[in-house]
């Protein structure tokens, strides 16, 4: 990797793990999940999460998922579907494929 590469992996590592101390210091507990902001995400953003010990993330791109028993890399670049507190039953069910 470049230096550029190295530096910015080294910023993604750090934040992570700020994230981490911070949710174990007020929140007695710890992060296992990122939604990428924007759904913004690259091969990197995902090995530092997985290094961070982020177990899961999630895109913004809709539809369904198949997560699988065993299969961890199941949950990695999980679907999502945007709901808002204007969506309503029907346009929630029309998402969810139950037409």
């Amino acid at each position: 990797p470049d230096e550029a590469e190295t530096d910015y992996r080294r910023t993604l590592l750090l934040d992570a793990q700020t994230q981490q101390a911070l949710f174990s210091q007020h929140l007695n507990t710890r992060l296992t999940a990122l939604a990428y902001p924007f759904g913004f995400y690259s091969e990197l953003s995902e090995s530092v999460a997985d290094e961070a010990g982020l177990r899961v993330t999630l895109t913004t791109q809709p539809g369904s998922n198949r997560i699988q028993k065993h299969k961890p890399e199941t949950l990695r670049l999980l679907n999502r579907y945007t709901i808002t507190d204007q969506t309503t039953p029907r346009e929630l069910l029309w998402l969810l494929g139950r037409r």
